[in-house]
C-alpha cells in the first residue's frame, strides 16, 4: 500500500559494537498511513509505531505520562505530540524536545 523506510528503525543497530536484538511487533499490513501512528507490543513492551508524512517508519515507547503516546498527532517537523499535555518527541530519538514537557495531570486546556 505505501512505500516505508525503515531507515530509521535500522540507524540505531549497533550498540558498542554489538548488533541489538529484534523482536517482532507489527505485521508489514498494519503499519499505519503517513502521518499516523498505532499502537502494538514487543516482546511485552508497548510500542508506539509512528509514520511520518513522507513514509518513515519510527518505534518509540507507547508511554506518555498517563496514557499512549501512540494517540498523538505526528508532524511534518518529525516529532510526536501528545494531545493531551502538549509534549513534543523526537521522532528520531524519542526524546523530550527542549521546553516542551507539561506534567499537569489536567492536560493541555487551550490549543
Amino acid at each position: 500500500k505505501h512505500e516505508f523506510s525503515l531507515a530509521a528503525v535500522k540507524r540505531k543497530r549497533h550498540d558498542k559494537g554489538k548488533l541489538q536484538k529484534y523482536f517482532p511487533c507489527i505485521d508489514i499490513g498494519d503499519i499505519p498511513d503517513p502521518g499516523m501512528s498505532v499502537s502494538a507490543v514487543a516482546n511485552g513492551v508497548p510500542i508506539c509505531i509512528a509514520v511520518d508524512r513522507v513514509g518513515g517508519v519510527f518505534a518509540l515507547e507507547d508511554k506518555c505520562s498517563i496514557h499512549t503516546l501512540s494517540t498523538g498527532l505526528v508532524h511534518d517537523d518529525g516529532f510526536i505530540e501528545d494531545t493531551m499535555f502538549g509534549t513534543k518527541f523526537s521522532l528520531d530519538t524519542g526524546m523530550v524536545l527542549d521546553g516542551q514537557w507539561c506534567c499537569s495531570r489536567i492536560g493541555r486546556l487551550i490549543g
